[in-house]
């Protein structure tokens, strides 16, 4: 139903410190699965999920994501490969992040945003070939007695390699 249960960062050039990052923004992307309706929907359906999730940072503490996401069935598509939908979305969200209080560096964060983006979900082969996201956050972290404040926009374009939204 549009949830995103695992992923993978590999390949046989990957820097082990790129795959590390890589696989911490697919795991914040993990927290904001699209959780599609149960039943049929129509062009102009909306509909909104809930945003919760915990991530263990190791030895920094843990982060937690809270926050909702609306989407529209804004078309679908037929082409070559099949059946496509097309959604768009936008969502607002809570980001905290405290580390163990006796770590040797003691640090937390917190910051809230928005979220906009659009998704492109192959219907005959059940899977997402393309998605686009662009978050905005703002916030402090707080390290070693100082707060520092945050601000971030950040886009991300992923889609399946070769594929027909290939960009």
């Amino acid at each position: 139903r549009g949830e995103i249960e695992s992923t993978e960062v590999d390949g046989p050039n990957l820097d082990s410190q790129v795959a590390s990052a890589m696989g911490s923004a697919q795991e914040v992307i993990g927290g904001l699965s699209m959780a599609l309706p149960e039943g049929p929907v129509q062009p102009g359906a909306t509909w909104m999920v809930p945003v919760e999730k915990t991530m263990s940072l190791g030895a920094l503490g843990e982060a937690t994501q809270s926050g909702e996401m609306t989407f529209v069935l804004d078309r679908t598509e037929d082409r070559e490969d099949g059946r496509h939908a097309i959604l768009t979305y936008t969502g607002i969200h809570n980001q905290d992040m405290g580390s163990d209080p006796s770590a040797s560096m003691s640090m937390s964060m917190n910051a809230s945003g928005t979220s906009s983006g659009e998704v492109d979900i192959n219907l005959d082969e059940g899977r997402m070939t393309a998605m686009r996201m662009t978050t905005t956050m703002s916030g402090t972290m707080f390290m070693m007695g100082q707060e520092i404040p945050l601000k971030t926009t950040s886009t991300i374009n992923q889609s399946i390699i070769g594929g027909e939204d290939d960009r």
